[in-house]
């Protein structure tokens, strides 16, 4: 019986060896190590997006971000998953917002239920556009740490919609 489970243990690892797959998609650069700190009037700033935009159309297709810590920093991932950047030019933007409030008194599966959720933009607004953000990079072939990038004092814009 030892044997048996001994068996199946082995080949149920076999097979989950087997499934997972880290291979690159064809075409895709080397990729360089980047990390970079935000803060926000000098503060770490926790729950960033950031953002790289290629400025060069031949790394379009490897689009690359990465999540702020509670230090503030940043490592990019290049298509969700693959540590690192392509080398080239990159437009920066970095992004916050949240959410607050929730439904009304009213049950909340009630047809008259009244949602009361406002969403806030924590990050001024010209960092979270290409057209507007004044932040560009440059990836080198070596592994690099950014400057910090500082995005100005705190706010906290509501958010229309329509």
């Amino acid at each position: 019986m030892r044997s048996l489970i001994g068996v199946l243990t082995a080949s149920y690892l076999l097979v989950v060896a087997g499934c997972s797959d880290n291979t690159q998609p064809t075409g895709m650069p080397k990729l360089i190590p980047v990390t970079v700190t935000v803060t926000q009037g000098g503060t770490p700033l926790e729950g960033a997006t950031v953002q790289l935009i290629a400025l060069d159309s031949a790394n379009s297709q490897w689009a690359a971000g990465g999540s702020t810590d509670a230090s503030g920093v940043a490592n990019f991932v290049t298509l969700g998953q693959y540590q690192g950047v392509a080398p080239g030019k990159y437009k920066v933007t970095v992004s916050k917002s949240v959410s607050e409030g929730g439904p009304s008194a009213v049950a909340v599966d009630s047809p008259s239920s009244i949602s009361t959720t406002k969403t806030f933009l924590l990050v001024d607004p010209k960092f979270q556009s290409f057209e507007t953000t004044p932040l560009e990079i440059e990836v080198t072939e070596a592994s690099m740490v950014l400057d910090t990038i500082d995005v100005g004092a705190p706010i906290k814009i509501e958010q229309k919609l329509g």
